[in-house]
């Protein structure tokens, strides 16, 4: 690939990437610390872990200052690793690295005493409880745990940590294979490894549309063939008026390219089609929604001048689904000058592309819960209906929904150890955290799971679009330090 950047009306030629996968199996890691890294610590590093069944490690090493404060600079990871012994980054750099982490990163923090050292950022350390730990049982010195779509690992170490990390059966360090097989669902494209497994999963589920109507064509254009040969030789015999072919030909070509052309219009249409499933991890005491979306997308026309994310928004175009070979480039623009303005294949005409969309944007959204000796009362405070729910209240009950419940309506649920048999909410969990045949996740106390109608949490990129299917879920958290 090329990458070129045109500032102040001139264009210059930046870099060139691979134009095949390289057949590996890349693990990429940011290592960031406060005092620069020793000569030869990072070669070191990677030699020592690469070529034992996990993968080639590739490690960069950046100081603090370094750090980017846009979450989407770090997709390009699979593990970013904290040494902060000597304290924390700057906090708008630490806000993009969690962030990066509830969109499915993975963050290893190595200090001394690593819950200590984050102790000054409680929106995030409130996820290192028993509730949302990876496994029941944590390897010695390091414990991990679940954070929206990602994991959290902290190892108790001094110094860069990396040379107190013990290899489990000569496999990896200690630390990573606290996680490894049992992450959060990946939805960063960070490494050949996972790249985007929480993509590729959903994929399949989509419906799909924009294909060519061949039935018809092949009706049409053997009726063409037909009007077009025997029927107007016959019908020019008949009229004894040879010099009629030459009105009749292009005539009938005429009409048979209109027909064409509106037989595509109409079977297809002109609107932006979108089938598409999204998940939110929904925060509803610090107001944040993380959501993934994938979806298939087809415009019928031009959508105009392109799509425009919001502020915490990332789209990753699938390139597999494009129909280029050797012969032919994609290209993908990006218009900064007033905001962020997508174009060219990110959104192309009459072929169905899919997309990845990943925000992590604040919403007032959320559902309102009130819990009242052992029974829950919920109030829908989102902007559409809730079709299916089920809640885990802070004492660790099961609730469920019976029905849809409207925006703005209230209702109590019906409680009980069976209510999880009435829905494969297993299957809807897995979306979130795939344990990878693990067994199946559990929903943590003073959480739930909904089935909305409408797209509340997404982001739309400012393209209005008509949903052929969708299934839109939420994980919200309602509750902070539930009892169980």
């Amino acid at each position: 690939y090329a990458v070129t950047f045109e500032v102040n009306g001139e264009s210059q030629y930046f870099a060139v990437g691979p134009s095949e996968w390289s057949g590996g199996f890349e693990v990429p890691v940011l290592f960031a610390s406060r005092s620069p890294v020793e000569a030869g610590a990072v070669e070191r590093w990677a030699s020592t872990w690469t070529g034992r069944g996990s993968g080639d490690f590739h490690f960069a090493a950046v100081r603090f200052p370094q750090l980017s404060k846009q979450w989407a600079a770090y997709t390009r990871y699979e593990w970013v690793v904290l040494s902060l012994e000597q304290g924390l980054p700057d906090a708008a750099a630490l806000d993009a690295i969690f962030a990066w982490v509830r969109t499915g990163g993975r963050l290893l923090v190595i200090a001394p005493d690593p819950r200590a050292a984050l102790e000054s950022r409680p929106q995030d350390t409130k996820w290192l409880s028993p509730d949302y730990a990876v496994r029941e049982s944590q390897p010695e010195r390091c414990a991990a745990y679940h954070c929206g779509y990602g994991t959290i690992t902290l190892f108790s170490a001094q110094g860069w940590g990396f040379e107190e990390m013990e290899s489990v059966d000569g496999y990896q360090p200690a630390a990573l294979s606290a996680v490894d097989y049992w992450s959060g669902r990946s939805w960063t494209p960070g490494s050949d490894s996972h790249a985007q497994s929480g993509m590729e999963s959903v994929t399949p589920l989509l419906g799909g549309f924009g294909e060519l109507p061949l039935r018809g064509l092949m009706v049409l254009l053997v009726v063409f063939a037909l009007v077009m040969g025997p029927v107007n030789f016959w019908w020019v015999k008949r009229s004894r008026k040879p010099m009629l072919l030459l009105v009749t030909l292009p005539g009938i070509s005429v009409v048979t390219s209109i027909c064409l052309v509106l037989f595509g219009v109409f079977s297809q249409g002109l609107d932006l089609k979108v089938s598409t499933r999204s998940f939110t991890f929904l925060d509803q005491s610090a107001h944040q929604a993380t959501t993934a979306e994938v979806r298939r997308i087809f415009a019928g026309s031009s959508p105009g001048a392109g799509m425009r994310p919001e502020a915490g928004t990332t789209v990753f175009p699938d390139v597999g689904s494009w129909s280029s070979d050797f012969r032919g480039t994609n290209l993908f623009t990006q218009d900064l000058t007033d905001g962020r303005l997508l174009g060219g294949d990110y959104l192309p005409v009459r072929e169905p592309v899919v997309q990845l969309i990943l925000s992590d944007r604040p919403t007032r959204l959320r559902l309102d819960v009130t819990e009242r000796a052992g029974e829950v009362e919920v109030a829908n405070a989102f902007d559409g209906p809730i079709e299916r729910l089920l809640l885990r209240d802070s004492s660790g009950a099961f609730h469920q929904l019976n029905g849809a419940l409207a925006a703005g309506e209230s209702r109590r649920l019906v409680g009980g150890a069976s209510v999880r048999d009435e829905f494969d909410w297993s299957v809807v969990m897995r979306d979130f955290w795939d344990t990878r045949g693990a067994g199946a996740p559990e929903l943590p106390a003073g959480a739930y799971l909904a089935v909305l109608q409408t797209a509340d949490l997404r982001d739309d990129c400012g393209v209005e679009v008509n949903e052929v299917s969708a299934q839109h879920v939420v994980f919200g958290v309602y509750a902070e330090g539930a009892e169980r």
